[in-house]
C-alpha cells in the first residue's frame, strides 16, 4: 500500500512541476494559478475529479456531494482558483 501511494505522489510531483516549468517565474500569481490548475487536473489517484473537497474554516464538502459531474466540479474549482487570485491580486483601497 505504501508503494502505492508513493507512486501516486510522485505522479502528482511530476505534474506540478510540468506546469509550473509552463509558468511565468516572474509572476507568482501565475504560477499560483497553473499549480492550482495541475492539482486539480491530476485528481485523486484512481478517483474522480468530483471527489475534489473544498475546505473553509468552518464547512468541509466535496463537489460530488453538491451533485457536480466531473467536468462541472472541474470548472467550478478553476473558478473559485480564479476568484482566489482576483482577491488576493486586489490592492488595498488605501484612506
Amino acid at each position: 500500500m505504501m508503494a502505492v501511494a508513493e507512486e501516486a505522489q510522485r505522479r502528482f510531483g511530476a505534474e506540478i512541476e510540468v506546469a509550473l516549468a509552463a509558468a511565468p517565474a516572474h509572476d507568482p500569481l501565475a504560477r499560483f494559478r497553473c499549480f492550482g490548475l495541475a492539482h486539480l487536473q491530476a485528481g485523486p489517484p484512481g478517483g474522480s475529479r468530483a471527489g475534489l473537497r473544498l475546505c473553509t474554516d468552518e464547512h468541509r464538502w466535496s463537489f460530488s456531494a453538491l451533485g457536480l459531474a466531473d467536468a462541472e466540479a472541474e470548472h467550478a474549482a478553476e473558478a473559485i482558483i480564479d476568484l482566489f487570485i482576483e482577491g488576493i491580486a486586489a490592492r488595498p483601497v488605501q484612506s
